[in-house]
């Protein structure tokens, strides 16, 4: 963990710190960026997933629209980490012709919640509710986090089916939760 003060202008850039090279036995390491403003109020958040093995690319080879690769990073990693049930608590809410669904998920584990998504589907047919505009999606939770996302939708998308919340991800327990209505 490190954190920096930086004072930068908006709409512009600048190097805020260097990222140590990864090295050892772990082939896959994260990188949880968080921006926050003077009161600690989280301005923007980005999560990566590294390889100690870069992509080398084949630079002679390139063509205007692409560069191919000779080696891919190795993210053989990803595929070890252990299976997680999430807490999943949803909440439906009817504002005039449109509906919102909230959903907060905890991870209770001491591993990473990977690549986690949260969908909402027809209780009958199982089709997906569209459209659907989710705040965020594909989040990553760490150890002990916890976030909500909001998604709103129209009510007679749902072809006169109840909504379904559905949640999985990359090493996460699929589950679902009927009757939000």
């Amino acid at each position: 963990k490190k954190e920096t003060n930086i004072d930068i202008d908006a709409n512009s850039s600048g190097r805020v710190m260097e990222l140590p090279r990864f090295s050892g036995r772990d082939p896959v390491y994260f990188l949880d960026l968080r921006l926050k403003d003077e009161a600690g109020r989280i301005l923007s958040d980005n999560f990566y997933w590294l390889s100690a093995q870069n992509d080398i690319m084949d630079y002679p080879a390139t063509k205007w629209f692409v560069t191919p690769i000779k080696e891919f990073a190795d993210f053989r990693g990803l595929e070890s980490l252990p299976q997680i049930k999430l807490k999943a608590e949803w909440n439906f809410e009817a504002i005039g012709r449109e509906s919102k669904v909230h959903v907060s998920l905890t991870n209770p584990s001491e591993a990473v919640a990977f690549f986690v998504e949260a969908k909402l589907q027809k209780e009958r047919s199982g089709d997906l509710v569209l459209p659907v505009y989710w705040e965020d999606n594909y989040i990553t939770l760490l150890p002990g986090e916890t976030r909500t996302l909001t998604a709103s939708f129209r009510p007679e998308d749902l072809s006169g089916q109840n909504p379904v919340g559905v949640v999985s991800g990359w090493n996460v327990e699929r589950q679902s939760s009927v009757n939000l209505k």
